[in-house]
């Protein structure tokens, strides 16, 4: 035990102590008596772009995740959006490394400039960058969010500049990933603002460093957002990024076909349990950004749910079985979101769609020939 001790005050006077000396000043300015922190107005809305609003509170932490949950009372478990406002307080002058962890959409403004723009249907991810602060200085801060259908994921985290000098943090591998306490979040900016140079992004640019990081290059723009590309894995299979939740965002009536505007071209024989594929529904090759081509049946699926505003369907998404299963798995999922997500930007009662994904594990065909593999690639609807 003395040997143990001994090595770590060793590893502490070679290591961080000279960093120690040559550091900044980290010492802590109290937030101002007469301003309490306690936490961001957060504003709650049923609608995926602030629609209908229901609700509002003061949130201490910014830190949930929901499976079909309601976050607040008189919100929906799917297709909501939330808006944030308020400061951020620097109790140091430092770097901080300001993480956000999300799924679906997320918006991030700091002292007035965009510094994250990812509106866009996802998995869960996890962005960050690193920022200048200077202590004492109050930063206002708004955040909007969405959630689609299924999972709803928000964390809003940092590390502060004086754990890089901690050392039980030097040996930890979690010290990055700490909720903002509501001790630095104030309800309202202060009266007077501080120097908008300090806020902006330094050092380094936004990252989204899920499991498949991938660093951001904004060019010197505020806005600092892009999508990351596939992993390298089956060229049918893989899950990558989402496409954006934006009214008619596939639909263009100066192309369309003479299906898509025959109003009575709907899906029959609705009886319960019955399973109807989607024939020409096509994504991005091994993504689920939707293909314009897959407009005209999903419009045709649009018309019947309005026609018949009693039923009730579930939407599934099937792959082949080249690559990993759980990534297939992964994928199918989001690919029925992203069909779900459609009707819902048209008219759709998110509360009438189901949603599921069963990656490989349901075969139409074999998947030992390309044929097979490709009618084992599918999405479908099951009346319910």
């Amino acid at each position: 035990m003395k040997d143990f001790s001994a090595l770590l005050l060793t590893l502490y006077l070679v290591l961080l102590a000279p960093a120690m000396l040559q550091a900044q000043d980290t010492t802590a300015v109290p937030a101002p008596a007469h301003q309490p922190a306690n936490g961001l107005l957060g504003e709650y809305y049923n609608g995926t772009n602030f629609e209908n609003k229901v609700y509002s509170r003061i949130d201490d932490v910014i830190n949930f995740s929901y499976t079909r949950q309601s976050p607040a009372p008189g919100v929906r478990g799917e297709y909501y959006s939330i808006r944030w406002t308020g400061s951020l307080y620097a109790p140091v002058t430092g770097t901080y490394k300001l993480s956000v962890r999300v799924d679906d959409g997320i918006r991030v403004w700091l002292n007035g400039v965009k510094i994250l723009d990812q509106w866009k249907l996802q998995e869960t991810t996890t962005y960050s960058g690193q920022l200048e602060l200077k202590g004492g200085k109050h930063y206002p801060l708004k955040i909007e969010y969405y959630n689609g259908p299924i999972h709803g994921v928000m964390q809003l985290m940092w590390e502060m500049p004086e754990e890089e000098y901690n050392l039980f943090s030097f040996f930890r591998n979690d010290r990055t990933r700490k909720p903002i306490p509501n001790q630095y979040l104030f309800r309202k900016p202060p009266t007077k603002e501080p120097s908008t140079a300090i806020a902006g992004i330094s050092r380094q640019e936004v990252v989204n460093d899920s499991a498949n990081a991938v660093q951001v290059r904004p060019a010197q723009e505020k806005t600092v957002a892009k999508q990351a590309p596939a992993p390298q894995q089956s060229a049918q299979n893989t899950a990558t990024a989402a496409p954006a939740v934006l009214r008619n965002s596939i639909h263009n009536d100066e192309t369309a076909t003479a299906q898509e505007l025959r109003e009575e071209d709907i899906f029959e024989n609705l009886k319960p349990g019955t399973t109807i594929p989607l024939e020409n529904v096509l994504f991005e090759q091994g993504k689920y950004v939707l293909l314009r081509e897959s407009s005209g049946a999903l419009d045709k699926l649009t018309r019947t749910l309005v026609k018949y505003p009693h039923l009730k369907i579930r939407i599934e998404g099937h792959t082949d079985n080249v690559g990993d299963p759980a990534i297939n798995h992964s994928l199918s999922v989001y690919r029925a979101k992203a069909v779900a997500t459609y009707l819902h930007e048209h008219g759709i009662d998110p509360l009438r769609i189901e949603i599921d994904g069963y990656g490989s594990s349901r075969p139409l065909a074999d998947n030992s020939t390309e044929e097979g593999r490709a009618r084992n690639r599918r999405v479908q609807f099951v009346v319910r």
